[in-house]
């Protein structure tokens, strides 16, 4: 009586449904023995024919007319046989809704394969099915580097995994090297950055909201141009550090693409070379290329 009663509410809950998917394919596959090789036979003696459902949801329910004679689920695939008087199909999907009673366009022939596709036609169903989606952010930094940022990123689920780059705008300008052991003069330099970063986040929904706790690391470049130079100086031109980032982002989903985002977040520099502890020590606005508090805000294409 439970069994009875489950299955009648499942059918009035689907039979109130708009039907999201539809059969787009129906075709003889020429190519394909597998009904021949199999040999599976209905109760009359007769070599069934095969129908190959190409889904895109294990949920789906098919219901031939005269019955299933043997069902095989693969990859992607539902795989039925069914003898060859079979005329019309009923498919069934706790979300999507119900097709009942479609007419089999062709005529089936025992020992004969047939590719049948369902295409789902609800958009929120699908994108809610994928696993990995794309993010493609512009925006801007203040704070420690001031500039505009590019970013590319993977979904995984609620894992994101994200790479960027910073163009730092603001510069240390005329800084003169100095070899601090012996006072020799190495030149005098126009510097600016470039930090190219990679992330993990973990997405938390929070109704509109994302808030992404991250993680990652980074490496800023800070390169010089010469402005003068002692014929016997020593250049330097460009010299590089590296960094631990931590932060949190905060988006408000607009719609399905669009999110706006704010990104506090502080770097921690864990490696420098000789070169960068020198610039650092003749202009204070090198320090803050490697560690820092930053804010980043900008706009996210989510697909």
């Amino acid at each position: 009586m439970r069994k009875i009663l489950l299955n009648l509410i499942f059918l009035f809950a689907i039979t109130g449904m708009a039907q999201e998917f539809r059969i787009s394919k129906f075709e003889e596959n020429l190519f394909s023995l597998a009904a021949v090789t199999s040999n599976v036979k209905d109760l009359n003696g007769d070599v069934c024919a095969l129908l190959r459902f190409s889904v895109r949801d294990d949920q789906f329910e098919i219901e031939p007319n005269l019955g299933v004679v043997q069902m095989e689920i693969k990859s992607g695939e539902i795989w039925l046989y069914v003898p060859y008087q079979t005329k019309q199909l009923t498919i069934k999907h706790p979300k999507l809704g119900v097709l009942r009673d479609y007419v089999i366009p062709v005529k089936l022939q025992q020992k004969q394969d047939y590719d049948v596709e369902i295409e789902i036609t609800n958009e929120d169903f699908l994108r809610a099915k994928r696993k990995v989606f794309f993010n493609v952010g512009a925006g801007f930094n203040i704070m420690s580097i001031t500039g505009p940022s590019v970013s590319l990123g993977f979904n995984f689920g609620k894992h994101l995994i994200e790479g960027g780059l910073v163009f730092g705008m603001a510069k240390a300008k005329n800084v003169s090297v100095y070899q601090t052991d012996n006072g020799a003069y190495w030149g005098t330099y126009d510097y600016n950055a470039i930090r190219y970063y990679f992330r993990y986040g973990y997405e938390i929904p929070v109704r509109k909201f994302l808030i992404t706790p991250q993680i990652g690391a980074a490496i800023n470049s800070i390169s010089g141009s010469e402005v003068g130079r002692p014929t016997d100086g020593d250049l330097f031109s460009k010299t590089n550090s590296a960094s631990v980032t931590v932060g949190c982002r905060f988006s408000l989903c607009l719609g399905k693409l669009i999110r706006i985002q704010l990104t506090p977040e502080y770097d921690v520099g864990i490696k420098k070379d000789k070169g960068l502890e020198i610039i650092q020590d003749a202009d204070s606005k090198i320090k803050s290329w490697t560690s820092g508090f930053n804010i980043n805000a900008g706009i996210i294409v989510h697909f």
